[in-house]
């Protein structure tokens, strides 16, 4: 009876205990920092078009957003430091960009320069952070006379910056060759791991071995990398990165120029406890690889018992990957045609003018730039920059603070010029020192090494996402110059270089020379906006 009795007391003091340690948790929650494992699966960036944005099917010459529903299924955040790039890739033979000037949604509706930031899987985001973004406005342009659709490809091409973290119990046998008859505290031993590590590059198993040396052991891991995911790795290199300035958030860091990068490479930390181990460098050839890292010189004694010890590692690199979908445009009759085009001014909404020239509707502030320009001077208060002209006008601004910061080149009256919750002004990039430099983001050369034909670069410039007219962006002319091999071209004054007429490609402004027979001599060549600014004079040995 009294063990009885004692037994109740104990029972009793273990749930007031309890009571007083455990923290109180609501019915139907759990303490999800507790019991969840966040750095698990084998994705990163996973990309899902919406069912009518672009729609499957359409008829020719009409309107239609590009829309995608993103989310970060990985367990590393884009969000902060960090932050994806995406570029749409289509065919502009098959349907052509409506720009901001058509639209007047520029940052309202669309991404500013297709930067993408989304936190990865945490407490705050279990699943990983999700978000629809709209990337551009498009119209289906006529299907040729002789066919009865036409076929077309949007890729959405997505770079961004990951990280695959990696945390084992690890065994530390100290006596490999077994000559103590003690009973080990733990068996070291290779291990295998099927559930990735919350990134699209996963460590699949490791090897543990350990090596005598003398009286001493040396550990040593093989470490096997697979990348899990349909995506291209390249290697990590902050040279690399662009810093990019979102508007109220901050600086972050994407994928600059990524002609320079490796591919199949990546970045490899490696620690046994605190002490760091030297790796070889992380090559993927078939998608995959294994890596062997080490203590870098013997510091275990073999006469100690063996003991649980952590292996970290983490890999760096970049992401590119590629999402699909098709779209077919269909032939439409002239009746439906006639529908979808506006017919004259009575179809036209209240802040948009019908433009005989160019058959369309288009917002008064771009219209009373280019044909009324005293209306917008005397009733709108409207400072003209001291280098540009009327006609750069148009709705790019879609809150009234931004428009109030812009310091008169834009007006907050403008009810009867935009569509409502966008403002009547010229893009920042005329604001001051905003203008931002242009750069070649491309290069190629047609032919072969031994007999180049041509040399094309391309310009591109991030204030070219405002408009056709490109007030702040590449210029329509590029630089170019054939010197001897010795010659520095960082040492050319790009003003005094030859000057080629460039055409507007999906990429930007591109440039083609013809290389002539024979050639000996290098290929000196730069890009300038329109605002003076001009890049660094790059150089190709042809």
């Amino acid at each position: 009876m009294i063990r009885k009795y004692l037994f109740i007391i104990f029972i009793l003091l273990l749930l007031a205990s309890s009571s007083c340690t455990m923290p109180a948790v609501s019915p139907g929650k759990i303490n999800r920092a507790a019991t969840e494992n966040f750095y698990v699966g084998n994705e990163g960036l996973v990309v899902n078009y919406l069912d009518q944005a672009p729609p499957s099917e359409m008829f020719e010459t009409s309107d239609f957003d590009v829309q995608m529903f993103i989310s970060n299924k990985g367990a590393f955040s884009l969000a902060e430091n960090y932050s994806a790039k995406a570029s749409l890739i289509y065919d502009s033979s098959k349907v052509e960009r409506i720009t901001d000037l058509e639209t007047g949604y520029y940052r309202g509706s669309y991404i500013n320069d297709g930067i993408i930031s989304l936190f990865g899987k945490s407490y705050y985001y279990p699943s990983g952070e999700q978000n629809y973004f709209a990337i551009d406005r498009f119209r289906a342009k006529e299907v040729p006379t002789n066919f009865e659709t036409s076929h077309l490809d949007f890729g959405l091409n997505i770079c961004y910056p990951y990280q695959t973290t990696f945390a084992e119990a690890i065994c530390i046998d100290s006596d490999p060759q077994k000559a103590d008859i003690r009973v080990d505290a733990c068996q070291a031993e290779d291990k295998k791991y099927g559930q990735g590590q919350g990134a699209p590059v996963a460590i699949t198993a490791v090897d543990v071995q350990m090596i005598p040396r003398g009286t001493l052991v040396q550990p040593r891991f093989v470490i096997y990398v697979k990348n899990e995911g349909n995506g291209l790795v390249y290697n990590f290199n902050e040279s690399l990165l662009d810093a990019v300035t979102i508007p109220n958030k901050g600086v972050t860091h994407v994928c600059g120029d990524m002609k320079e990068a490796k591919p199949n490479q990546m970045r490899i930390d490696a620690y046994l406890g605190e002490e760091k181990l030297d790796c070889s460098l992380p090559v993927l050839r078939a998608g995959e690889t294994k890596i062997e890292c080490q203590l870098t010189e013997s510091k275990i004694p073999g006469n100690v018992a063996n003991y649980m010890s952590s292996l970290r590692v983490t890999l760096k690199y970049f992401y590119t990957e590629v999402f699909s979908k098709e779209v077919v445009i269909k032939q439409a009759d002239d009746n439906l045609i006639s529908m979808i085009k506006p017919l004259g001014p009575s179809y036209c909404a209240a802040w948009k003018t019908y433009d005989q020239e160019t058959k369309t509707c288009v917002d008064n502030c771009e219209y009373y730039g280019k044909h009324n320009s005293t209306y917008l001077d005397k009733v709108k208060k409207l400072d003209l920059p001291y280098n540009q002209q009327w006609s750069g006008l148009s709705c790019i601004y879609s809150t009234p603070d931004s428009c109030h910061d812009a310091d008169g080149l834009c007006t907050t009256n403008s009810s009867d010029l935009c569509m409502r919750g966008t403002y009547c002004g010229w893009p920042e990039c005329l604001q001051g020192d905003n203008n931002r430099k242009p750069f070649v983001s491309k290069h190629t050369i047609l032919g072969t090494k031994l007999n180049p034909i041509q040399f094309t670069w391309v310009c591109n410039d991030f204030d070219d996402k405002y408009y056709v007219e490109k007030l702040c962006g590449c210029e329509e002319y590029g630089y170019y110059q054939f010197v001897d091999s010795k010659t520095n071209c960082g040492s050319l004054d790009i003003d005094n270089m030859s000057k080629i007429k460039g055409v507007l490609a999906n990429e930007g402004f591109q440039y083609v020379v013809d290389i002539p027979a024979n050639n000996e001599q290098k290929l000196c060549y730069a890009v300038k906006d329109r605002l003076g600014a001009s890049s660094k004079v790059e150089s190709a040995d042809i």
